[in-house]
């Protein structure tokens, strides 16, 4: 899918960071596309982690 698209790097950046939510989404996919997956692993590494976090703060209060 990739070979198909002439941008460059700093410019998907640029989406990803101050685009509509639909140039977001396409730029990190496409991101993603480069970087063989890391960025899709790396935000559920995050999301994941701050899933646990969550759930122990839920436990303490209702302690």
């Amino acid at each position: 899918m990739l070979g198909s698209i002439n941008i460059d790097k700093d410019t998907l950046i640029k989406l990803a960071l101050n685009g509509s939510p639909i140039a977001k989404a396409v730029a990190l996919t496409l991101l993603d596309e480069m970087y063989d997956g890391k960025i899709i692993a790396e935000l559920k590494r995050i999301l994941k982690e701050k899933q646990h976090s969550n759930s122990h703060l839920t436990t303490l209060q209702t302690v």
